[in-house]
């Protein structure tokens, strides 16, 4: 994402120095031009680099974000414990954390109203779960495991070695955290707004 604000303002710098007085150089790139040179960067820079591709595609198990709550207790059956509805300022939100104890899952199930339809906005796996993400991670798999797996994806600026691996952005991607060098919780959703 860095790199495509960088080309942005390279480009939008670039056309905001040309000389006022050389319109042959304005004409040789119209404002379609320009558009297209921005939608190229931005195609490009979501093939490589979409943080939120990850969040979108992702699921931990049959566990994926979105899901509605009715499909959530086809999956899990009922949570051991709710929390209280709550609202959140930063996403404007309702949200209630299910607990399923037993099976090492908390889902922040979220809606637009207090009574509202619900759907999961964030899945949270500590042990015992044992349910993996799309390629293979679970609880108690090595770093280097999830380095393999993950390594494209990696947000090199967020994630701290031997604690926590970013795949794809704090706000919007999967959160391993490691204890001796063995993931201890996987986090899939937004971390941060």
């Amino acid at each position: 994402m860095k790199n495509l604000m960088r080309s942005i303002i390279s480009v939008s710098l670039s056309l905001a120095v040309l000389p006022i007085n050389s319109p042959h150089l304005l004409s040789q790139l119209s404002e379609e031009s320009y558009v297209k040179i921005i939608q190229n960067l931005l195609i490009t820079d979501n093939l490589e680099s979409d943080p939120f591709a990850l969040m979108r595609e992702e699921s931990l198990g049959e566990l994926k974000l979105d899901l509605s709550a009715q499909q959530v207790i086809q999956l899990l059956g009922n949570p051991t414990q709710k929390g209280q509805v709550e609202f959140w300022g930063g996403d404007a939100l309702y949200h209630q954390y299910w607990y399923y104890s037993n099976q090492g899952i908390t889902l922040s199930m979220a809606s637009e109203n207090e009574k509202g339809q619900q759907n999961i906005a964030f899945i949270k796996l500590v042990s015992p779960s044992i349910i993996p993400t799309k390629r293979g991670i679970k609880i108690g798999s090595s770093i280097e495991e999830v380095s393999l797996a993950y390594a494209k994806e990696k947000d090199q600026e967020m994630s701290i070695p031997d604690q926590t691996f970013i795949a794809g952005s704090i706000y919007g991607g999967l959160i391993f955290t490691f204890d001796q060098g063995r993931v201890s919780e996987i986090f899939l959703g937004a971390a941060a707004e």
